[in-house]
This record gives structure tokens, sequence and C-alpha cells, in this order.
């Protein structure tokens, strides 16, 4: 017997439980054994209320022990439940050894894998039309019909819509979200946005903290300050910042992006003044009139160093002492000019056919000197034996004999011998040179003490020599 078999008619109650007699003119001994059964009864019923029973279970088949050891299922039969393991497949519960009976879904579907959670609890009613009239449970507190998009939160209730998020603030209780606070923005934590995001603010910022980080390492900084925008560096204590980009602007027009660090790193390739660089480096003007394309300026405390890569003409402005000019129009030449804190003054010029001009603007030849030049042949490390290519075109200071070898110099290498002493030296000419002395082929000659001749190389194989030789 339980209380699912007392009736809600008084009168049917007299003899309901054969535990408890409220028959009229019942004995008075009766009394206190019907008054302790009655409250037995509601003791079980409130914890079959408050799932303070036995329950259990194998698989997907669970166990309900009520302690009223229940003979029967009646409507209206409602219990506390929780499953003692996640269910895998069709859900039954079998109460007091009853017969097990399935569990249905407030949808009318019956419970099955990854549905019911054996962390919560579940309240549930048998009902005998249930399972083709067969009674079955069902969980109860939810609608008993699919749910819609219309019975959730609308997104405008929510911060999922971004076009409606001072709407979704406002419902959700986060006011403007004006004070900076980590709980205001632990709901955004990991959050996806789709729309456009505004921040408004006199100051706005945007803080980026790294968890992970050294001392003095995490934090980064946004922040929109007198109409320009920046990102700093920060210190754990964000007393200290220190800027990592500026952009400056006027209207919607970019004036100046600063990079501050002690070096900037560019994996490709770097256009200024054009978006399709085609060199590591590409520098392109083209406004016209402009002159300088390049300004290399080092200024310190002793002085300015500076060179500056001009397209039109030579100026002179800021300072800048040395000035390369590249001609264009077809006339392709390069030219070098120096100053002296006055307007530059040309000194050296590649023409387009590869002539060097030194003081002249239109060079005649390979090396066309307007002035005065001075021209030193540098020593060569031999000083007497057999001569090799490192003398060519140079002086040598002879301490021995020399040997002039055949076809190891080219035709217009000049060699200055010169006779260290007042000792004489050796001139032989070596297998297959022909060597002249004055207007005759010799084998040798003697060059004086202290004497100085120089070797003329016609050829690779025939040399002329003049000077103190005989």
């Amino acid at each position: 017997m339980s209380v699912f078999d007392w009736s809600t008619t008084a009168a049917d109650n007299d003899d309901a439980d054969s535990n408890i007699n409220w028959a009229e003119g019942q004995a008075p001994s009766t009394v206190n054994d019907s008054a302790r059964a009655e409250m037995a009864r509601i003791a079980h019923w409130r914890n079959m209320l408050g799932a303070n029973v036995t329950m259990g279970g194998t698989g997907n088949a669970y166990t309900y022990t009520t302690g009223e050891t229940l003979t029967a299922y009646s409507d209206g039969i409602r219990l506390l439940w929780q499953p003692n393991a996640d269910p895998t497949g069709a859900v039954t519960l079998n109460v007091d050894t009853i017969g097990a009976k399935k569990v249905y879904m407030p949808d009318g579907t019956q419970a099955g894998n990854g549905e019911l959670d054996a962390d919560s609890l579940y309240d549930i009613v048998y009902d005998s039309s249930l399972d083709s009239s067969n009674g079955a449970f069902k969980i109860v507190g939810f609608p008993d019909t699919t749910l819609t998009a219309a019975d959730y939160l609308t997104a405008a209730n929510n911060l999922s819509d971004l076009a409606s998020a001072s709407a979704a603030r406002s419902n959700l209780g986060l006011g403007t979200m004006a004070v900076e606070a980590a709980a205001d923005y632990a709901a955004l934590s990991g959050a996806t946005f789709t729309g456009a995001v505004s921040i408004s603010a006199a100051s706005p910022l945007i803080k980026i903290i790294e968890t992970d980080a050294s001392a003095d390492n995490g934090k980064w900084r946004w922040s929109g300050s007198a109409e320009n925008l920046f990102l700093q560096t920060l210190n754990d204590a964000e007393s200290a910042a220190a800027n990592a980009i500026a952009v400056t602007r006027t209207g919607t027009t970019v004036d100046q992006i600063q990079i501050y660090g002690s070096s900037v790193y560019m994996p490709g390739d770097v256009g200024i003044g054009t978006a399709s660089p085609e060199a590591t480096t590409h520098i392109r003007e083209d406004v016209s009139g402009s002159n300088d394309a390049l300004l290399v300026h080092n200024r310190n405390a002793s002085g300015v160093a500076s060179i500056a890569f001009v397209s039109s003409s030579f100026d002179y402005s800021d300072s800048r002492y040395a000035q390369i000019l590249s001609g264009g129009g077809g006339s392709n030449y390069i030219a070098f000019a120096t100053g002296n804190g006055g307007a530059p003054t040309e000194a050296v010029r590649i023409d387009s056919s590869g002539n060097v001009g030194i003081g002249t603007s239109s060079p005649g030849a390979t090396l066309d000197v307007d002035g005065d030049m001075i021209a030193r042949a540098a020593v060569s490390s031999e000083t007497s034996g057999t001569l090799t290519a490192n003398s060519a075109n140079r002086y040598i200071i002879a301490n021995g004999n020399i040997t002039l070898p055949a076809s190891v110099f080219s035709q217009g290498d000049i060699i200055i011998i010169l006779a260290n002493g007042g000792t004489s030296r050796t001139i032989t000419r070596g297998s297959g040179l022909t060597m002249y002395v004055g207007n005759t082929n010799s084998a040798s000659g003697t060059l004086a003490g202290n004497g100085i001749i120089s070797v003329f190389f016609r050829s690779a194989t025939a040399c002329v020599v003049s000077g103190d030789i005989s």
C-alpha cells in the first residue's frame, strides 16, 4: 500500500489503507497506530519527491526503490529520479520491480543515447496512456512539443546580435559597459563577431594581454588620441608605455605612419610610392616637377653627412652636400656632384656609352679628365727573378736581375723598373719574347745602378725597353 492507493473522496479512505483505520466507530487503541502509519506513508512520499531513495540499474535499464514496495503502476505516480549513469540507448525504468517502463522526453520520444545526464535530477510522472496504452514515465517541466526559434531568446535579446548591441546589453543588464571591468567582458571571451564592432569614447582603447608572457612583456594597447592611432607596449603595472606604431591623419588622408623599434623586418619587397615593387626596395616618384627621389641624411653633433638621389637637376637644400643625378629622357647618364655649403658642382659623369668624365660633362673617351691629374703606379712585391702578372702596370724596386717572360703580360701593360742602389742589374728576355732595347732586338740589357727603365708590351710576346739601359 502507498499514498497512491488513497482516494480523493474522504469517505472512501476508511479502509483504503490496511495499515490505517479511520473507520467510523474505530477502537481507541487503533488511533495511535493509524496516525503513525499515516506519517510513515507521507515520509515515503516525501522521499520519492526528494530523490531520497535507492536508485540504480545497469546499461540503459534503470531501477528505483521507493521503500513502499509498490505492487502496481497507477496514473499520477510522481517521482524525482537521478540516473546512475549516462544512457547509451533507449531508456527504461523499473520501480519496485513492478516491471520496466519506457521513459519519454518532453517532446514525446523515448529518451536515448546522450539525452540524460547522470548529474541531473528528472521529475517524472507515470501515464498509462503512453507507449500504446502500455504505460510509461514522462519527464515533466518542459513543453511537450519540439521548440522553435521563437521559443528561445531572440537575437535582439542577446550579445550575438551585433546590430542591436545596445538593446542586448540593456536586456541582459550589462548597461553601457562603459566601465572597464573584467566582469563586463567575461561573456565575450572566445566570441566570434561576424558584423561591424564599434568602440566609441573620447579616448577609445583596446588592451591585449598575453597571460603566459614574461614580466613586463605581455601587455599591448591600441588607442585613439588627438585624432591619431597608436599601438603601444605597456608594462605589467600599466605605469609606463611606449609607442610601437603611430598613425597621424588629416581628414581621411593618412599623413604619416611611424614605426618605432631598433629594427624593422619586412619579409617581402618594399614599395615606396608604388603598390607593385619590382625589387627588394622600390622607390617611385610620379609627382610632376619633383626632383628628389631619395635622401640619405645623417645629422649629428659634428656635422651633416648626406647623399641625395635626384632625378632632373642638381639641387641644394637642407645641407645635402653629395648628390647623384640620374639623367632620363634617353640620355641615361649618372652624374655625381659635391658641394661645400653652397650650390652643388658636378664632379664626375658616366655617360650612356660608359665613358667617364672628370671635370667634363661630355667625356670623349673611356676616361676623359679636364684638369690636372696625378697618377701613381703601385709597387710590385717582386724584386728579382722571372716576373709574373702581379707586376703588370706597377713599378719594381730591383734588388737582383730581372727576367721578362713571354705570354704573361697583355698588350698595353707597362712596367717601371728601378735599380735599387748603385749596383747594375741585368734585364733578360724569356723564351718566346722579343725585347727591343732602343731599336735593337736584344736578348738582354744592363740597367745602370740607380737607373730606371720602362717596359712597354706591344703584345704578349713583344716589348720595348727604354731608359737607363745598355
